[in-house]
């Protein structure tokens, strides 16, 4: 497989190793690899969280375990928080 990158790309990539922050232009291809699989994983897991998030709440209604919610945006911060720490414990570990 062939890749081209344009100038700006290629300067980009030029930088992160010159200033160190990569060692060399094939790790700066596989961080930003790394990083575009990860944000697929996070979408993918992300539905999936919602799914049985959904679930377990219409379960816990019928069962009559509701909360009044009085604070929206408290509730949504909270669910929102609740959701990255799953996504998180759910991300692969990468090993290096």
């Amino acid at each position: 497989m062939t890749i081209t990158l344009t100038d700006e790309q290629a300067e980009f990539v030029r930088r992160r190793v010159e200033c160190g922050k990569n060692r060399s232009e094939q790790e700066v291809l596989d961080q930003a690899l790394d990083a575009l699989h990860a944000d697929e994983l996070e979408e993918e897991v992300g539905r999936d969280v919602v799914r049985a998030a959904i679930e377990e709440g219409t379960a816990q209604l019928r069962r009559g375990e509701g909360i009044r919610m009085t604070d929206r945006d408290a509730f949504v911060d909270g669910v929102m928080e609740r959701a990255a720490r799953i996504v998180d414990a759910r991300k692969p570990v990468k090993a290096r």
